[in-house]
This record gives structure tokens, sequence and C-alpha cells, in this order.
């Protein structure tokens, strides 16, 4: 057994041996062999020789090393590509690897690294190969025939260090800072990955670490993912991305392949589903890619959820969030995806808001420096947006709603193109909005307002082209300036640089309509449009408020060409321009410029009906000032360098003609300061390249302000080697004063020579030769430029001033680096005198001196032109300034004889002041003395620069004129006097100057201008800075009659009065109107009862409502100005020739007084007449025609300067007379009689007569006819010629008729079957009046006739007798009357008819006295009368008594006369309860409650 068991193990051991050995020759003896330097230097160099052959570049392989065949190590490796650069370099690279599973087919490398390698590719071009393609192709399989590869890989662990990778195509250029595809420079990769599994079944990988850079900038600090792939699904996780501030986390990355059964399934049936965690990005670390990106170094937060196929995406929710600035939360469904052209898109926002902190982040993020947001994008607040977009690529629809603190936008657009049609994009539908709050982006007190709008679009742009298409915007609302403009139209068709369309305003205040073609080309641009503009009125639109009420209408045409005034081409016209405010308005019927030729050659006209002229030549208006400072710079080559940059120019060469017409409705409307009166012209030429020039002005007359002048004339040249200019011109004035002014100037050699001479034809002479020279230097500087010296040397110089000689005495002043300095400046007369000397610089020390001896002080304040400051008298002081730019010390010592304010003088003024810097015033302490006993304390500042510029005053009164408020009331009051006491405040800025304290007023007045009355009053006055207020005022008119007045004068620093006032007057006077004031309305009003007085500086009002009282006399005439013919009522015709004339004309508002100037004036009178006052009605103002009355009623008048007459009421006559005149033949004074009234209805021509007069004579019956004498008691009976008047006004009717008053009626009724027609009626009145007989017709029965030379004699003896008595009073009418057989004076009558008003019209008395002579009345005296005494004022009850004569022959009538006494009732009614009603007085109705006539 032991032997057995011996054998055993020796066998065994023999058995050891032997694979000892085998594994010794087999696997030691190589590893030792490949571990023997020489070995592996030999492997090395075979490799590198057989791979140099293969590859025909060289390869070097510098070491190679195995451990135990499971592991080969390769270093130093270098490979040249075929152009001898570089294409790889190692320093290590190893692989480790299992030998078991390899001889399953299963590769295994447990570990491969590579360590410091390059790896260099480059294409000389884009389509050249890749210097590496020669290695691809050298390995590739040779075989055609494609086998199925079944590779098991599988890589534990991959480890990368340092290496570096770059890829060149050498002929594109590179581009620093910004990822090149072309320029891929990647260093410092540094990578650890495993792949586990590795076959055409399934892939299981990660990558552990991976980080690299990149020359661009781009650094990828480290990526990490797991991936694991089957053939039923593949999934991604702990995907992360970690650049330099960003961090990207996918958790989840998955597609399901179990539907997909080929690759034609993938796109439709591979489901994907995708989430990114919440991730931090930091767009900086993408500039390499986007530069935009460099300065964004802020986190935008992000996540995301994607579901779907690769055809269908679904992105169910995105989330981007930067800070608590902006966040958007939206998702999108994309169907069809990889045939885009049946794609379908469909996007949501459900949420997006950005803060304005949002917007300066993001605008910060995109600038390298600092931005500051305009406050009006910080106001737009929080924008928030929502909306949708959905459909195919090519027609995709959108719309959505962006709102901010503002307001809110809808939009709803298509966009797309249309591949078949060429149109590479088109973009339709509208965007509107119900209101965006605009003004709230601005500062408050900006113009704009709200804003809405409606706005549709329809564009397209075809390939290779540009955007055109058709816009329709209706602006429903819009505010500027506090003005609401509603419905502005805007429609048109526009493309690249143009429109072409029109724009609709249709507003109450203007309506445009502007249509045409704007085209941008440069300098061919074309426009070529029509504008309609239609009562605009822009003080409405809040525009201007520069006139008053204005309105403008017009058309403007255009069609040139071009884009500057240099270059155009064509016409530009405007019509019928109509420009009109209240006071004024012009009309322009035709202002056209045309322009045309080429720029050498161009020729510019201008034709319209105010001016006229053309520019001839080559012109650039664009350069014409600096052109002519160039050539000015000849003559004055210092002022110009110092005062003027260097400008390019372009050629002026070209003449000037322009005619000017009259300019007055022009300057008047616009407010120029400048009116032309005659026509003007204007000739010139110009050329910049020889420096030559003239221009020459004729002004026959023109106004400079409300200044006139005439022969005015200027020319300015360069003739030889000066510049010259002469100035002549003639100020008058409507009462002949005249003004001659004379400049004469030359400049040369930087000096400026000038003579400026003035004479007037006053009787005391008034005139001055003031001559200077001023002389430009540039002085040197020892460091910097030179700069301007001006010298200015004052010539002696005589002024002659009111008939007194004031010389000036030769000065100088110089002028440089700002500092003026004056080298005594005098100027005096007699003892008189003026001194200026010193330095005004920014030298604390420098003092400038003002030395003053009886000099006028408002010459002063005349050269400071502050109009409110009206200062007047002479002073004697001085005044001390030093340091005007610093702290302005001042200080003034001064005594000013006569010292006034506003022309009124005060006394005289004793005044200290002084600078106070503290309150960068003035400080003024004086006192004015009116005498030894009365005086004014005067104390404050006066602020003569800065914001505080103006005044503060304080007056301590006693016996001061108030007569100085007259400029500050002119337009309310006039002739205001009075003495003032108590302390009053004047202060306020000097355009805003305000009072306010208590003053008493003793004898105080005012004049109301239009009613030319004058009131006095002695109260208390009440003023605030804004008010100047009585309470219970008496005043007092002209004849001590007083009332009581209550009321306020409102003004905004003595500017926009108004003012109301009521006045309760008891027989004040009123109104004191003479003809030549007023020539319709004049005459003297006493009235009792109330007034308002209320208005301001354009409009007063007047509303009166008044009772008449004793003493008032108003006539009317309402013919003022009219012609003579107008009021010829009867004419003397052919028996067949019927004429009429219906002639007349309404009372206008031009022929109203003051029409043009000064305010209007507006009154409304509700008047109870009583038969107190006297009303005269003037019927023809040639012939002297009028009707004059008294009676009752009760009248509304409305009247104003601006506004026609309007009457309404009816008067009724009591008594009365009408100076009736015919022809110029016949004037007698007819009676009117009680009942007689006129009516009116509104226009006074339209007055409705019912007049109702008589003419009282005696005349012979016989003259008529016999048996008319025959049955009369009287030969000679009372005769009435009766003239009725009736109709309106403007043309009434007027007929005649005949009474006998004491005769019977069946006399009387003969007689009128004599005097059958009218025509023998007007015959038979004419010859009474004339001849004071009866006309004898040719039928009628007459033996004897009375004497016409006695006739004639009687009509002239009593018209001489009346005009005589007339002349002395107009109390007592007086007429006679003398008659006388035909055959001889032993029949003779003569008489002498008396009648008259007394005792305030209530005692009438008529009467004849005469003495007869005829055989049966021997020198016989006959006396009648009729006297009527009014018991009450109206008239309605009255005494009578008579006294009448009887003739002789009467036999039945025993006495000589017939007497009767009694009382009469009278009393008009409509019904009968009227009797006993009294008469009511109307109540007051507002002038604008009827019809305006203004128009």
């Amino acid at each position: 057994m032991y032997l057995k068991y011996s054998k055993g193990i020796r066998g065994l051991k023999y058995i050891i041996i032997f694979l000892l050995f085998i594994f010794w020759i087999f696997y030691a003896v190589p590893v030792i062999l490949l571990h023997i330097p020489y070995v592996q230097q030999k492997i090395a160099h075979t490799a590198s020789k057989e791979l140099s052959e293969y590859l025909r570049v060289p390869v070097k392989v510098g070491k190679v090393d195995f451990e135990w065949f499971h592991s080969i190590v390769l270093e130093d490796l270098y490979l040249e590509d075929q152009n001898k650069s570089v294409l790889f370099k190692a320093n290590h690279v190893s692989a480790g690897f299992e030998l078991l599973p390899a001889l399953k087919g299963k590769f295994v490398f447990t570990t491969v690294r590579l360590f410091g390698f390059d790896l260099h590719l480059k294409k000389a071009t884009p389509q050249e190969k890749l210097n590496l393609q020669f290695i691809i192709d050298a390995f590739a399989s040779k075989d055609s025939v494609k086998k199925e590869t079944n590779v098991d890989l599988k890589f534990n662990s991959v480890l990368v260090r340092k290496g570096n990778v770059s890829f060149d195509v050498s002929n594109t250029p590179e581009t620093p800072g910004k990822f090149n595809g072309k320029h891929v420079a990647i260093k410092n990769i540094s990578a650890k990955i495993s792949i586990k599994a590795f076959n055409k079944d399934s892939i299981n990988a990660s990558i552990k670490k991976l980080s690299f850079t990149e020359k661009s900038g781009f650094e990828l600090n480290k990526l990490t993912l797991n991936l694991t792939a089957n053939k039923d699904s593949a999934s991604i996780q702990n995907f992360e991305v970690k650049l330099p501030q960003t961090a990207l986390k996918i958790d989840r990355a998955n597609v399901d392949l179990t539907q997909v059964d080929s690759i034609g399934q993938l796109v439709d049936n591979a489901k994907l589903t995708l989430r990114i965690a919440p991730s931090e990005v930091c767009l900086k670390d993408l500039a390499s890619f986007v530069p935009a990106f460099q300065n964004f170094a802020d986190i935008i937060e992000m996540s995301a959820e994607v579901s779907g196929s690769v055809d269908n995406i679904d992105l169910k929710r995105l989330t981007v969030k930067y800070s608590d600035k902006m966040l958007f939360l939206g998702k999108m469904e994309l169907k069809g995806i990889t045939h885009p052209e049946e794609a379908y898109v469909f996007g949501q926002v459900n949420k997006m808001y950005l803060t304005t902190g949002g917007i300066q982040g993001l605008a910060n993020n995109f600038s390298s420096k600092p931005v500051v947001l305009p406050r009006e994008i910080v106001k737009l607040g929080t924008i928030n947006f929502t909306g949708e977009i959905s459909g195919f690529f090519d027609n995709l629809v959108a719309f959505g709603r962006l709102s901010s603190a503002i307001g809110a936008i809808q939009t709803d657009l298509i966009f797309g193109r249309n591949k078949s049609k060429g149109i590479d994009t088109y973009l339709k539908g509208h965007m509107a909005t119900s209101g965006l709050k605009i003004n709230e982006l601005f500062d408050a007190g900006n113009p704009y307002g709200n804003v809405a709008f409606d706005i549709t679009l329809d564009s397209q742009r075809p390939v290779n082209g540009n955007f055109s298409g058709n816009v329709k915007a209706l602006v429903t609302e819009v505010d500027f300036k506090g003005y609401t403009y509603k419905n502005v139209n805007l429609t048109g068709n526009f493309k690249k640089n143009g429109f072409n369309g029109m724009i609709k305003v249709d507003d109450p205040n203007g309506t445009l309509y502007a249509e045409g073609l704007f085209e941008h080309r440069g300098k061919n641009s074309v426009f070529n449009f029509v504008a309609d503009l239609k009562s605009f009125r822009p003080d409405k639109l809040h525009l201007t408020n520069a006139y008053d009420s204005p309105e403008i209408s017009g058309t403007l045409k255009a069609d040139f060409t071009g884009n500057t005034i240099d270059n155009v081409e064509g016409n530009i016209r405007i019509d019928s321009l109509s420009f009109k405010t209240a006071p004024s308005e012009f009309f322009i019927n035709k202002f056209q410029i045309a322009a045309s030729g080429h720029s050498l050659d161009r020729r510019l006209t201008i034709t319209s009906d105010v001016i006229n002229g053309e520019i001839n030549g080559s012109y650039s208006f664009e350069t014409i000032i600096p052109s002519l400072m160039n050539t000015f710079k000849g003559y004055l080559p210092a002022l110009i360098k110092a005062t003027q940059k260097e400008k390019k120019t372009k050629e002026n060469n070209f003449s000037l003609l322009l005619t000017i017409e009259n300019t007055d409705s022009i300057s008047k409307t616009l407010k120029l300061p400048v009116t032309i009166v005659n026509q003007s012209r204007i000739v010139g030429h110009y050329n910049n390249k020889y420096n030559k020039f003239r221009v020459e002005a004729f002004l026959p007359g023109f106004k400079v302000g409300a200044s006139a002048f005439e022969s005015g004339y200027m020319v300015c040249d360069n003739p030889t080697d000066e510049i010259v200019l002469n100035v002549k011109a003639t100020n008058f004035n409507n009462k002949g004063l005249k003004n001659y002014l004379d400049l004469s100037l030359n400049a040369k050699n930087d000096r400026i020579n000038s003579l400026i001479s003035w004479a007037n034809n006053k009787s005391k002479t008034f005139k001055a030769d003031l001559s200077s020279s001023t002389h430009f230097v540039m002085q040197e500087q020892e460091t910097g430029p030179a700069k301007l010296r001006t010298e200015i040397e004052l010539n002696q110089s005589p002024i002659i001033v009111n008939d007194s000689l004031w010389q000036i005495e030769p000065s100088n002043i110089f002028i440089e680096n700002g500092r003026i300095m004056i080298d005594n400046f005098y100027a005096y007369h007699d003892d008189q005198f003026i001194r200026l000397d010193g330095d005004v610089s920014k030298t604390p020390t420098d003092t400038l001196k003002l030395d003053l001896k009886d000099v006028e002080l408002s010459y002063i304040f005349d050269i400071v032109n502050i109009p409110v400051l009206q200062f007047g008298g002479k002073a004697t002081g001085t005044f001390n300034l030093n340091d005007l730019y610093g702290s302005r010390v001042l200080n003034t010592d001064l005594e000013i004889e006569n010292f006034s304010f506003n022309k009124v003088p005060f006394g005289k003024l004793n005044l200290y002041s002084e600078w106070d810097d503290q309150q960068q015033g003035i400080m003024m302490l004086g006192s004015i003395y009116k005498n030894d006993s009365t005086w004014t304390d005067i104390n404050g500042f006066i602020y003569p620069v800065g914001e505080k510029s103006g005044l503060s005053l304080y007056f301590d009164a006693n016996d001061i004129d108030i007569s100085f408020l007259q400029p500050f009331m002119q337009n309310i009051a006039k002739n205001i006097k009075g003495s003032g006491f108590g302390n009053i405040h004047l202060f306020g800025p000097f355009s805003k100057l305000t009072v306010e304290g208590e003053a008493l007023i003793k004898d105080g007045g005012l004049g109301i201008d239009y009613l030319n009355t004058y009131y006095t009053f002695t109260d208390s006055i009440h003023l605030t800075p804004e008010t100047i207020r009585v309470k219970d005022l008496t005043l007092y008119d002209k004849d001590g009659n007083k009332g009581k007045v209550n009321g306020e004068v409102n003004h905004q620093f003595f500017r926009d009065f108004n003012f109301k006032a009521t006045v309760q007057a008891d027989n004040m006077l009123l109104y004191n109107a003479t003809p030549r004031q007023n020539p319709q309305i004049s005459g003297t009003a006493y009235g009792s009862g109330s007034a308002t007085i209320q208005g301001n500086e354009q409009l007063i009002n007047f509303d009166i409502n008044m009772r008449s009282n004793p003493g008032t006399s108003i006539a009317l005439n309402f013919m003022e100005g009219s012609k003579a013919m107008e009021y010829d009522f009867i004419n003397f015709v052919e028996k067949d020739t019927i004429a009429t004339d219906s002639k007349g004309s309404s009372l206008s508002s031009e022929k109203k007084q003051n029409s043009s100037g000064g305010a209007e004036y507006r009154m409304n009178f509700l008047l109870d007449l009583t038969p107190d006052a006297q009303i005269e009605l003037v019927m023809d103002p040639v012939s002297g025609d009028k009707i004059k009355g008294y009676g009752n009623g009760n009248m509304q008048i409305q009247y104003g300067t601006k506004t026609d007459l309007r009457m309404y009421g009816a008067y009724s006559i009591e008594s009365g007379s009408y100076n009736f005149s015919l022809q110029q033949v016949i004037q007698k004074d007819f009676k009117l009689r009680e009942g007689s009234t006129v009516s009116f209805r509104g226009d006074p021509f339209d007055a409705n007569l019912d007049i109702n007069a008589i003419y009282s004579l005696t005349a012979n019956l016989g003259d008529l006819d016999e048996s008319l004498a025959q049955e009369s008691a009287r030969t000679n009976v009372p005769v009435n010629c009766v003239l009725n008047l009736n109709g309106v006004l403007r043309s009434p009717t007027i007929s005649f008729d005949l009474e006998l008053p004491n005769s019977n009626e069946e006399l009387e009724r003969k007689m009128r079957s004599l005097v059958d027609t009218e025509e023998m009626m007007t015959r038979q009145v004419v010859y009474l009046l004339v001849l004071n007989k009866f006309y004898t017709p040719d039928y009628a029965m007459v033996s004897s006739t009375t004497s016409g030379f006695a006739s004639v004699a009687s009509s002239a003896i009593s018209s001489q007798l009346s005009n005589i008595l007339s002349s002395i009073t107009d109390k007592v009418q007086i007429g006679t009357n003398i008659r006388a057989s035909e055959s001889s004076f032993t029949d003779t009558e003569v008489e002498m008819m008396l009648s008259s008003q007394l005792l305030d019209n209530r005692l009438l008395f008529n009467g004849n006295f005469g003495y007869k002579n005829n055989p049966t009345q021997p020198r016989t005296f006959v006396g009648e009368f009729d006297l009527e005494y009014k018991l009450n004022k109206s008239g309605e009850i009255r005494l009578k008594a008579y006294n009448h004569s009887n003739d002789m022959y009467k036999y039945l009538k025993s006495a000589l006369t017939t007497q009767g006494v009694g009382i009469m009732f009278k009393k008009d009614f409509d019904r009968l309860g009227d009797i006993f009603r009294k008469r009511r007085r109307y109540q007051l109705i507002p002038a604008d409650s009827t019809k305006n006539t203004s128009n």
C-alpha cells in the first residue's frame, strides 16, 4: 500500500512539474520577456514601423508594456496626418481586459485609461475630407458583404485625464470669444465613464463625471447621467449638468418602445416622458454660444414636464422664474412635427408676469453698464400676459391679453406663409384696448390721458421682399391736454417707407380729413396729399390760449418730392384759409409755394393774398446762416470766430424779391408785433462764393405794436470793403406827432461805427444824435485759446429833451471775460446829470456807481421796461452795486421830488435801500411827504431777479391819491379819484402784483364809461389778494341823489377781472349819454329800483330794473348812419304812378361803438316808464322829424357794444308832439293824441306805430265851398289836420284826415263829401299846413276866397315865430294865422295859437288869441282856450275848463263866448276788470333769456 501510495505521489509530482514547465514556457517566459526593456523597445519599434508603412505617415510608439496578459499599456504615442501635422499624441494609453470572457465572445475591459492626449482634426475647406479620414479608410472592412455583428462589450471603467481635442476648417474666419463649430478647441477633458453592457439588445452605461473647457470660454464643470436601454425601452436617470453657475437636472427621460416593431413606427409609437427637475440656469454660462448673454449673471429657475411621441410632443408644463421678478407658466402641444408642412401647434400661456424690477434686472443683464429705466417704464408696474397660439406652421392664430398698471391690450392675430403664392410671411388680425391711461406714465401735469383703439392689420412679405399691406385703425378715444378726441379713423395701405391712405377726425371742435401718399425715398421722397381742416378751435382743444375763441379752417394740397427744403420740387398750396377770433379775423384765399429746378438753378415762388415773391438761383436754406457768418467773418473776424462754430456750407447764389400786402387783419388776429399797412417790398441777392450781398426793404407804412411808422427804408450791403446798414423811418400818431428815426452803421476790420439819430416835430424839441464805435479784439491768453474783448467808444453826443440840451461826454465800455468796465459815462444838463462809472464782474470788490441829480425817474423805469412799475419824479442820490454775480451788494440813498406812480403825483419821497443777501432782494425804507404834516411810510423789498422777482411793499397810507389804480381798472371804471387812508400791502411777482389791506376812501369817485355817469362816495374798501370788496357803500350821482352798493371785484393779480355789484337806487342818474357817445340811445335817465352789474374785462352785463323819475329824457335814433332817402315817407308822384319803397336796414353789430376794442357791454333794461319821462323817437335825422312824448309803459331794452339792439314792450303816449316835415316845405309840430302807441317786438326797425296826431288851425270854410260857410256858426272855424302814422318803423304808412272839432256832425259830413278821395284829402291837408286855407276844387261853388298872399304871410310868420320860441324853450308851441279876403283887407282876421305843458306836464294849455275886423264885428278881440290839469300822475282823472268864442252874426247866440268846466275820467282797458286793476311792474328778464342776435 505504501508503495502504491508512494508511486502515486511521485506521479502527481511529475504532473505538477510538467504543468509548471508548461506555464513557464507559455506564460511566464513571455511575460518575463515582455518586461525586458529590449523586448519592449523591439515591439514598439516593430509596431511603429509596421503602422507607418501601413498608414504611410509617421507613427511612433514610445513604449509597450503587458501585464500578465490582461493589460496593455502604450506610452508616448505619436501620429501625423498626411499633411505632416500632428494628428494624435498621448502620454499614456492603457486597457485592462479579461481573457476568459473573450473565449465566449464577450469583451470585458476592466479599465481603459487615456492620459495626456491631443487630437487635432482638420479640414482645409468645408468640402475637403477630414485629416482622420485616411485612417478610417485604412482600417475599414474590405468585405462588401455586410455581416451581422454580435458585439458584447463591457467597460468597467474608462478614465480620461488632461485630454485636448481640436477641430479646424482652415479657410474659415475665427470668432474670438464666440463658439465656432469650424474652430473648436476642447481642453482639459476629464471623464470617468462606465459601460456595464453594450450589445445588440441592450446598453447600460453611466457617466460619473465629465468636464472640459472650450477656447470660446464655455466651461463644463460636471456632467453625470445613467443610461439603460433595450429593445422595449430606453431611460436616462440622474442627468445633471453643472456649469460655473448653472445646475440643470433631469430626473428622468424615458422612451417606451413596446409598441415599436420597426424603425418606421419609432416616430409615431415610441412614447416619450421627460421631467426637468427645478434647476438653476445662468445664461452667462452660455455666452460663448449667445454673446448677448455675456453680462447675464442672474439665475433663472426653470422646470418642465414632457410626454408624447417624437411626432406628437406634449409639453405639459413649462415654468420659468426669475427670482420674484418674473414668472412664466405655460404648455404646448406639437403634432406631426416630422412633417413640418402638416405640423400643428397649440401653445398656452397660463400665467406670465414681469415686474419693473424684472425689467430692470433683465436690462442690466443684457448691458455692460448699469441701466436706469425710464420713469415711463417704471410706472407701467407689473406686466401680465395670458394667451394662446394654435394652428399649422404656415397658418398660426395667436390671441392674448397684455395688461399693466395703465390698462390692457387684447390681440387676435394670424400669421404664417403661403409658398404657392410666393408669400414668405403674412400677418393679419387686430389689436384693441378699451383704455390705456397713458398720462400715468409721465409726471403730473403731462398733456396725455386715456386712449382706446381698435387696429385691424392685413400685411404680407413676399419672398426676398418687404412687408406691405393695409391697416385700419379706429381710435375711439384719446385724451390730449385735457380734451377727449373721439372716433379718429386711419385707413390706408403701407409698404416699406411708404403709406397711402387717409386720416379722419370728426370732432365738435374741428374736423380733419387728410388723404394721400407719403413715401420716404431719401432725396426722392414723394408727398402727394390733401388735407381739409374745418372749424378747428384750438382753445376748446386746450392747445393754446393765446387767442380769444379762435376758429381755423382751410385746405392744404401738397404735391412734391424731396426730403429737405433745399431739394423739394413741387407745390404746396393752402386754399380758403380762415382764422377767426372773437375780436378779429382774416381770410387768405390762396397761399402757394412752388419749387423747381436743379441744385444750381432753382426757383422758389410764393403766391398769396398777402406775400408774393420768388427766390432764383442756387440756395441752401440749411447752410445760409453759416454762409452769412463766413461772409461776415471778412469784416468782423474776431466776433465771428469767438461766437460761431465752423460749419460746412453749400453754394448760395440767389436773388430775392418779395412783396407784402396789408397784414392788418392777420396781425390783429395773430397778435403779431409788426403790421404792414401799405404794400411793402424786399429785394436782395447773395453770393457766398464772392461774399457779396445786398438786401433792400421799402416799407411805406407799417406798425410795431401800437406805434405807427411811415416812409420806412432799410438797405444793407457790402459794395466795397465794408458792410453798410442804413435804416430810416418816421413814427407818427393821430395827433400829428412825428418822430424821425435814422440808423447808420458800417462794419470793417473788426469795428462797427454807428450813428443813431432821432427827432420829432413837437413844439418843444426832442432830438438825439448818438454815435459810437465798437471794436472786437481777439486777446491772447497765457493758457488756453484767445478770448474776445469788446471795446465800445461812446462819442460826445447831444440830446435835446423838451428843449433842454443834454450832453453825453466821451466814455468807454469794455467787455472781457464776463467783466463789464464802464469808464465815466456822464450825461448832463446844467446842474442835472447822470454819471455811471465802475466795473461789474465776479470779483466782489468791483463796484459800479450811479450818481443822479434831478433826473426824471420815469426815464430809468422806461429803460427797465417793467410796465407795472411806472414810477416818476426827479431823483437825486447814489446807487452802489458790488458783486453782481455773487451776493449782489446794493445800496441806494435817494430823494425824489414830485414822486409819482402810474403818473399820479404823491409828493416828495425820501428813500433808502440796500441789498439784503439773505432775502435776495433790495430792502427799501422811505416816506412820501404830501406836505409837512401829511406823509405815507413805505417799507419792504424789491426782488429784481431770481425766482422771487417781484416786490413786497407796505404802505401806511395817509391821504394818498388812489387814482394810481386807474391803469389796473381801466376796462371797468374811468376817472378814479379819492384819498386813501389805511395800511396797504403791495406784493407779488412783477407779473402778478396784488394788494391786501383795509382802506378808507374819502371823496372817492369813479365813472362808468358806457353809461357816461359819475358817482362819488366816502367809505371803506376791503382788499384781499384776490378781491376788492365794498358793503353798503353809499353812492351819489352828480345831483346828490344816492344809492346803496354791495359788491366785489375779483382778480388774478389785477388781471382777469370779474366783478359783481348790486345797486339800490332812489331817483339816481343811471344814464347820461350824448348823441355823439351813443347815437342810437342818448339822453338822461333818472330812476329808482335795483341794478346788477357783473362781468369781466371782456364782457360786462347790466341788468337794470328801474322806474323812471322826473328829469328823464331819452332820444331813440335808430336811423343814424343810414341814407336820407330811406326816410322819405311821402313822395309826390304822377297820378298814374304808384311808388312803393320798403327799404330798411336792421341795426347790426357793425354800427356799434367800441366794437373793435375794450370790454363788451351788454345791457338789459326792464323799465317802468311813467309820464315823468320824455321819450323822443327820431323818424328822420336829416329832416329832423321826431316824435316826442310823455306816457307810460313797460319796456325791456337789450343792447350792447357788439350785439344788436332789441326792444320789447309797448309805450302808450299821453301827450307829446310830432315834428313833421314834408319835402323841406312843411315843418309843423303835430300834437300827439292820447292813446297813441309804439309797440316793440325785438328789432326796433320792426316797431309797430299807431300814432294819431293833430295840427290845429282855423280856416275859412268858404274857401272850400260857400254853402258850408253859410251853414256854419262861424266863417272861420277850428280845423284839425289829422296825421295817422301806422305800420312798422322802417316803412310806416302815413295818411291824413280832417276834423271840424267845434262844428256839428252834419257840417263835417258835408265837408267830407267834398273831400271824398285820398288824393283830395292829402291836397287839402297840404294846403292847410302850407297856406292855412282850404284848397278850392274846380267843382266848388265859391264867389270869393281868402287872400293867398295873406295865407303865405301867415305861414311864414308862424314858422319863424315857432322856430324862435322853440330855440328858447320846448315847453311852449306857438303859431300864427292871418286871413284876408282876395279883394281887400276889409275882412281880416289875425290869430296867435299857443300850447304848453307845465308843472311836470300835468297842466296842459291850448289857446287862440286874435283880432277880427269885418263889417259885422269891427275890431273885435277873440280869446279861446282849453285848460286841463291831471289830478293824478297817470292822468286818468283830469279837471277841465274852456272858453270858446261865438260869431256875432249867429243871432241865436247872445254871448260872444261859451265857457265850461268839469272833471274827466279816462281808462284804457281790454277787459272790464282792467278798470279796477292796478298796472303791475314786470320783473327783470335776464338778457340771455331772450333771443340772441349777436350774429
